[in-house]
């Protein structure tokens, strides 16, 4: 065993005090750093060697001062302004998801019961069930002209106020 700045060495090399490498630091095995706090300065970083390695962190919360954007735009959180993005590189609402191939929002109780939410690409918003009813269980307000039906050419047209009541 080496000791270096102590007498009693723990290890094969067992340095007390700071260590400067200059050049590559090569480890095979396991590192376990006890630190206080642990400071990487590098353009990037690889964690992690096949694409079946997993990536743990057992910590109460993390914090990405600069924002982070995970596999090109597939989800992104913007921390300057307290905004995610799936989808969308530069998020501008609180949670803003973008596709224009997909579904953009899918709400499930199963795999085989849901809803999807999308927008299209002329605007207009669908609300797709797997079930047979979209429920308000409040007031329902609609601004603007509503159609009854799902023949486009045969529908009933609101454009003004309907009240309907039943016992």
């Amino acid at each position: 065993r080496v000791g270096i700045g102590t007498t009693t060495p723990k290890a094969m090399l067992d340095v007390s005090g700071n260590l400067n490498v200059s050049g590559n630091l090569t480890i095979t095995g396991s590192l376990h750093a006890n630190v206080s706090e642990f400071i990487v300065n590098a353009d990037n970083i690889v964690f992690g060697k096949d694409a079946t390695d997993t990536l743990i962190f057992n910590a109460a919360s993390g914090t990405i001062i600069n924002g982070l954007n995970l596999d090109g735009n597939t989800f992104v959180i913007d921390s300057h302004q307290d905004r995610v993005g799936i989808g969308v590189e530069a998020p501008v609402v609180k949670l803003h998801v973008q596709s224009s191939g997909l579904d953009q929002l899918r709400l499930a109780h199963s795999d085989a019961v849901y809803t999807n939410i999308e927008t299209q690409s002329n605007g207009n918003l669908n609300i797709i069930p797997t079930g047979q009813y979209v429920s308000a269980s409040a007031n329902l307000r609609v601004s603007g002209s509503s159609y009854l039906g799902t023949d486009i050419d045969h529908n009933t047209v609101v454009a003004g106020a309907l009240t309907g009541s039943f016992s």
